[in-house]
This record gives structure tokens, C-alpha cells and sequence, in this order.
């Protein structure tokens, strides 16, 4: 739950807790306009966990894993539509071996003290009529992340999402998102990109791999079903495809038919018009590719 516009300053406060197998919390304050009409800041602390898949010499384990970090931004408002931010982070990540392959070059329980430094830029020119969305969005992340221990290298991540949406009619909405990723390319079971539902394609499953690349696609077609005072039910139609480089692979990785994957599937969404992203949604998506995976995913807001 996110108050957006407290005190009538566009101060932005609140926060979250989610159950994936672990509970998890996070708390979020934001005022952009804290020190003049352009610059501002950013903070919040959060504790993340879940039951991670690691993958290792073509196995795989399950592991507990924690993230506890605190962060602290600076927020540069270069125009109306754009904005930089700039700043870092001090986070602990604790992995603990559940079930699975072992290795004895793969601890079964560790800690890791690290620190984040990061950069984004994000350009939003998106119109929003309630639910309804027509426009262009893009991000482009830049992160360096070093560590305590031996056991993991230093390492570069960048990734940019570009999001075109474009409504047709008066209650269709096309949209699309790409989403381009890279880092350091290691030869590490812990990979910092996933192919996980929840993040790239709908109805893969929950973290079947890990790559040092990335390469996704998402389109869909949204259309209101039915519309009644605060109540909206949608319907989507969607093509998901995606592909990544494997740890210590080459960039020829993204074209290789065994790392390609695609998902065309179906969904719904509940939406309350008067609160902004309360949406609850759900998706079913089947992979296409032999021996395709296929399952429902839910969630809140719209996927992008």
C-alpha cells in the first residue's frame, strides 16, 4: 500500500509484504522535490526472501535465500517527462541449501555483505485515463556491485525496458515491452538474470534458469469485458518470447534454438478504476517450444 501524494507534496510513501515460501517486507519513501522543484531523494530498506533454484554443472539445488538491503538515492528531474537517479546500496544476501545436487565447490550456507552503486534514467511520456495507457516508457539501469568474500567477482549489470502502449478504440489497449540485459560474464551458478514468469515470460515456471544475458519480448492486447462504476473486468491475449546467454557464453547464445523460448497465452484482469494499480491479474501461458513448459500466473498490477 503507497500513499502518492503525501502532504500534498508528491511525497510518496509506503510499503509491501509478500509470502514466496519465505515472508518478505519492504518500506519506501520517496520525495523528488525535497531539496528545490528538480532534485530530491530516494530511500528504503527491504528484506526478500524465497526458495532460489541454483544451476551447476547441468543440475540443479534449492536454496533459502535472504536479502536484506538498504538504499539511498538522489533524484534529478532533467525535464517534465525525465528523470535521473543516482546512488547506491548496502545489502546482505544469506543462501542456505535445501534440497537437491551438491558440489563441492558450491557452499550449502553462506553470507555475503555487498555494495551497489547505481545509476538510472527514465523517460515516461505515458497518459493514463483510469486503466486505459497510451504512450512510450523507457528505463536504462546501470549497476556495479562488489562484494566481501572470494567467492564472487565484482561484476557489471545493465539492461534497458522500452514499453510502447497504444490504446485502440475506446477500451482496447496494444502493448509492448523489450527488455535488452547484459553482465559480467562469469562462470557462476548465481547468475544475476532469470527466466522466471514472474519477470520475462508467463508460464515458464518459477526460476528455471540463469544467464548472463538477456533478451525478452512481451506484446499483448488487453480489452474490457465488462465495466460497471468502480469494477472493470479485462481480458489479454498475449506472445511472450525471450532468450539469454548462458554463464561464460558467447553472444551467439541468444540466437541458439535450446535458449529461445516462446509463450502465447490467455488472462484476465480485476481492476479498481479509483485506485491507482489496483489491479489483480492472472495469465495462463504454454510454451510453444519442444517440450514447452506451461502453467498460470497471478499478480498485482499489469505485467508492464
Amino acid at each position: 500500500m503507497y500513499e502518492y501524494n503525501l502532504f500534498g507534496k508528491n511525497v510518496t510513501a509506503g510499503g509491501f509484504y509478500q509470502y514466496n515460501g519465505i515472508s518478505s517486507f519492504g518500506v519506501n519513501f520517496s520525495a523528488p522535490y525535497l531539496f528545490t522543484e528538480n532534485f530530491g531523494i530516494e530511500t528504503s530498506f527491504q528484506k526478500i526472501g524465497s526458495i532460489e533454484p541454483i544451476f551447476f554443472n547441468n543440475t540443479s539445488a534449492r536454496y533459502e535465500y535472504i536479502n536484506t538491503a538498504f538504499e539511498l538515492l538522489g533524484v534529478y528531474r532533467t525535464s517534465f517527462k525525465n528523470t535521473i537517479k543516482i546512488g547506491g546500496s548496502i545489502f546482505n544476501e544469506e543462501y542456505a541449501y535445501r534440497s537437491g545436487a551438491t558440489d563441492a565447490n558450491v557452499p550449502l550456507n553462506f553470507k555475503i555483505d555487498k555494495l551497489l552503486f547505481k545509476a538510472t534514467n527514465n523517460y515516461d511520456n505515458l497518459k493514463y485515463e483510469f486503466y486505459l495507457v497510451d504512450g512510450i516508457k523507457n528505463t536504462s539501469n546501470f549497476q556495479f556491485v562488489t562484494q566481501s568474500n572470494t567467492f564472487q567477482n565484482e561484476f557489471l549489470i545493465a539492461w534497458n525496458d522500452f514499453t510502447y502502449l497504444k490504446r485502440i478504440g475506446k477500451t482496447g489497449n496494444f502493448g509492448t515491452r523489450i527488455r535488452l540485459g547484459l553482465a559480467s560474464n562469469d562462470v557462476s551458478p548465481f547468475a544475476p538474470f532469470a527466466l522466471d514468469n514472474n519477470l520475462n515470460l508467463r508460464g515458464v515456471g518459477n526460476i528455471i534458469d540463469r544467464g548472463t544475458g538477456s533478451f525478452v519480448m512481451n506484446t499483448e492486447y488487453r480489452k474490457t469485458l465488462y465495466e460497471k462504476g468502480w469494477f472493470v473486468l479485462q481480458s489479454n491475449a498475449f506472445v511472450d518470447l525471450g532468450s539469454w546467454r548462458k554463464p561464460g557464453g558467447k553472444l551467439d547464445d541468444f540466437v541458439k534454438s535450446e535458449n529461445f523460448r516462446v509463450f502465447p497465452g490467455i488472462g484476465v484482469r480485476f481492476i479498481h478504476k479509483t485506485i491507482f494499480n489496483a489491479i489483480f491479474r492472472l495469465d495462463y501461458g504454454f510454451g510453444i517450444n519442444e517440450n514447452g513448459a506451461r502453467g498460470l500466473v497471478f499478480g498485482i498490477g499489469q505485467y508492464f
